[in-house]
């Protein structure tokens, strides 16, 4: 069941005109979320969203959280600030170009990877070793979409409905997952199992080595699969459903039309939404809180 929908931080976001840009949970009480402003908002365990951080840059656009207690959060400006031992880092410069990031995805302490809007990816290799640099997409077309399931195994889509793999060295070519559609967020578990959604309705599946679409009936914007052939979509309207058994379920609206913008997925049965509003809604199963 999801909780009603509750303001994430009620005492700064309305004076300050943010909006909640990214959400992430390492445990289903123990998430983060970023804001346009440069804070990040860590949750406690009453149910309020301190900020926790504030990036003097502002505009956090990227946030990723993974065990043990890592996250990252990238600005618009490509900076990043990490949290990592219980403490945040200063921003540093992830790169160089015109582009803005659009999405991170950690595995831990030692792996992230951004993408940006101009076809670049960045990848974090730890402290002591920082950010680097490749070009992913030869057209510069803009990646909207990555995500990791470890060091060696990230999936990167976008606006020419391709995807491109990571192998742990550098980028594949493209491959045509969807022709003439933009794919808008991808979660992958490992390198047999992804799930991606477009801009017009479809899902893609990506298993026993190929993709294959579906149609969905309405149009989702965001997708988390907390474990391979599970997974939950939201989006316009406050509309989610789930994906189990190799079938969607029909979707269900859980936010009184508010559209959902922001899913991050620890379990099939914990789950955190953001929505348009600055809200924050929790999935738990039935009889678990």
């Amino acid at each position: 069941r999801w909780t009603a929908a509750v303001p994430v931080d009620p005492q700064t976001l309305p004076a300050a005109g943010a909006h909640i840009t990214a959400v992430s949970c390492l445990h289903p009480t123990v998430c983060y979320a970023a804001d346009s402003a440069g804070a990040v908002l860590g949750l406690q365990s009453a149910g309020n969203w301190p900020v926790a951080v504030t990036d003097p840059n502002g505009g956090l656009v990227a946030l990723s959280c993974a065990a043990p207690a890592f996250c990252a959060a990238i600005d618009s400006a490509g900076n990043a600030i990490t949290l990592s031992q219980g403490s945040w880092s200063s921003p540093a410069v992830i790169g160089s170009g015109s582009g803005t990031v659009t999405s991170v995805s950690c595995t831990g302490p030692a792996f992230c990877m951004a993408v940006d809007s101009v076809g670049q990816a960045f990848t974090y290799r730890g402290a002591g070793v920082g950010w680097s640099q490749q070009s992913v997409d030869p057209s510069g077309q803009a990646l909207d979409a990555v995500s990791c399931a470890g060091p060696a195994d990230c999936v990167a889509v976008g606006a020419t409905g391709e995807e491109f793999r990571y192998d742990g060295t550098g980028w594949s070519a493209p491959d045509m997952v969807d022709s003439g559609h933009q794919l808008v967020a991808v979660s992958c578990t490992g390198p047999a199992f992804c799930m991606a959604v477009d801009s017009s309705g479809l899902a893609a599946q990506y298993s026993a080595g190929q993709w294959t679409l579906s149609p969905m009936g309405w149009t989702p914007v965001t997708v988390s699969c907390p474990s391979a052939g599970s997974c939950l979509a939201a989006g316009a309207s406050g509309m989610v459903a789930s994906y189990a058994g190799g079938r969607w379920s029909k979707p269900s609206a859980v936010d009184n039309g508010t559209s959902i913008s922001q899913l991050s997925c620890v379990a099939m049965n914990s789950c955190a939404a953001i929505d348009t509003s600055n809200n924050v809604l929790f999935y738990s199963a039935a009889g678990t809180g």
